[in-house]
């Protein structure tokens, strides 16, 4: 065991004996689930893209997409900033869809994807 001295003033002298660190204790039980973070931004589009059409100041309020994939496929319109753009879809067939969006008379730049 090690020896050192402690002075503490105005006391006299005192000696304290430090022994060796014993084992580790028991593992604690764990805490409660933390709070849950916010979203993350949208990832980039897959490799499962079937159908990628870009259009430039579409006006009218409709835009029709023949995407030809012989199905009733899941669409998603985004502005030229990648955001989600909410209009309406109408599947003309399994290989057409059109797309409709008010004001009529505002121009529309993005993207369809579908797959």
């Amino acid at each position: 065991m090690n020896e050192c001295k402690v002075i503490v003033l105005p006391q006299p002298e005192t000696t304290v004996t430090i022994g060796y660190q014993g084992p580790p204790g028991a593992q604690g039980v764990t805490g409660p689930q933390g709070v849950q973070g916010e979203q993350g931004i949208p990832g980039e589009l897959g490799s499962d893209l079937n159908y990628f059409m870009p259009f430039i100041g579409a006006l009218g309020g409709v835009l029709n997409v023949p995407h030809n994939l012989g199905k009733y496929p899941n669409v998603s319109v985004l502005d030229a900033l990648g955001n989600v753009i909410n209009v309406d879809i109408k599947h003309v067939s399994v290989n057409a869809l059109e797309l409709r969006w008010l004001p009529a008379n505002m121009p529309l730049t993005g993207s369809v994807v579908c797959n």
